[in-house]
């Protein structure tokens, strides 16, 4: 099952079927969905990859800015749900409701300079909203949750809970279709 870190492309709880890669295959490319661990045996994570070796990445304001341009993003609604009960819960516009309540997030569509679009979260300001320039190094990934506010991935450094740049060596496979 899928974490609220991908919502609104995975929703919570939402199943999909990765494609498998072999440890010498591990070439991935911008917009994909891939399926990492943080250590080996570990649950695996779904996440965006948004830079890959060479690529420079910053956030600015919640923009995401690929070898200095930005990424092209749109308002498309408000969405709102009824908070869940139980875990995961995610987080919503003026914090985390409790459950039975309304759960408002923005949804904007953002493209990658290759063409891939997909929807994305945002719920204002949250510290993840601003990340120093960073130069790819080579066999590593840059990825992002599309629930912006809600995925500690590679904005996070590893030693503070977070992902950090992913080794192409975590990576366990790929989503296709999504």
């Amino acid at each position: 099952a899928v974490s609220a870190s991908m919502a609104p492309t995975l929703p919570t709880g939402a199943c999909a079927v990765m494609r498998h890669v072999a440890p010498d295959q591990k070439t991935v490319s911008h917009g994909q969905i891939i399926g990492l661990v943080k250590d080996q045996g570990g649950p695996i994570f779904v996440y965006r990859v948004m830079a890959v070796a060479g690529d420079r990445i910053e956030i600015e304001a919640g923009q995401v800015i690929l070898n200095d341009k930005p990424l092209a993003q749109v308002f498309i609604a408000h969405d709102d749900i009824i908070m869940p009960q139980g875990t995961p819960r995610p987080r919503c516009e003026g914090g985390t409701p409790a459950p039975g309540e309304r759960c408002r997030r923005l949804r904007f569509s953002e493209t990658l300079p290759n063409g891939t679009r997909y929807d994305i979260y945002d719920i204002g300001w949250s510290i993840l909203d601003d990340a120093a320039p960073i130069t790819v190094p080579e066999g590593h990934v840059f990825v992002m949750g599309d629930h912006r506010d809600n995925a500690a991935d590679s904005r996070v450094p590893a030693a503070r809970g977070g992902l950090g740049l992913v080794s192409e060596s975590h990576i366990k496979g790929i989503f296709e279709g999504l």
